[in-house]
């Protein structure tokens, strides 16, 4: 007889239940790794990127106006001015607040004092 044959013979039974904690083994590993790959599915959409502006200037400022003449305006009969209601709040103090022109006032003085000079400069040119 062989050596392995007598260690077999001597050797203890098998336990019982084994099956069973194999079997119970591999399920309750299939479910740790079916809730694992659940909790990282769910974050496989990338987050919506928003993106928020504010504007600090109405709107932007004309480098030059075009150079063309002006029509002439019509002449308008001036509106008789009108009595203010009696039920008018107090009167506002405007002596404090500076009165700054807008952009395009300026820009319409600076046009009329060239235009201005450009004629004067064409009638001595003429003479």
């Amino acid at each position: 007889m062989s050596y392995a044959h007598e260690r077999l013979e001597f050797s203890p039974p098998p336990a019982p239940g084994m099956t069973g904690a194999l079997v119970l083994a591999l399920l309750s590993h299939a479910l740790l790794i079916l809730a694992l790959s659940m909790g990282v599915q769910w974050r496989n959409q990338p987050t919506p990127v928003t993106v928020e502006a504010e504007l600090w200037s109405a709107l932007p400022q004309i480098a030059a106006l075009p150079p063309t003449l002006p029509e002439p305006a019509p002449e308008t009969q001036p509106v008789a001015p009108t009595e203010p209601p009696k039920e008018a709040a107090l009167p506002l103090k405007t002596s404090n607040i500076p009165v700054v022109p807008g952009p395009q006032i300026v820009q319409e003085k600076i046009r009329l004092e060239k235009e201005k000079l450009l004629n004067e400069k064409l009638l001595k040119e003429k003479l």
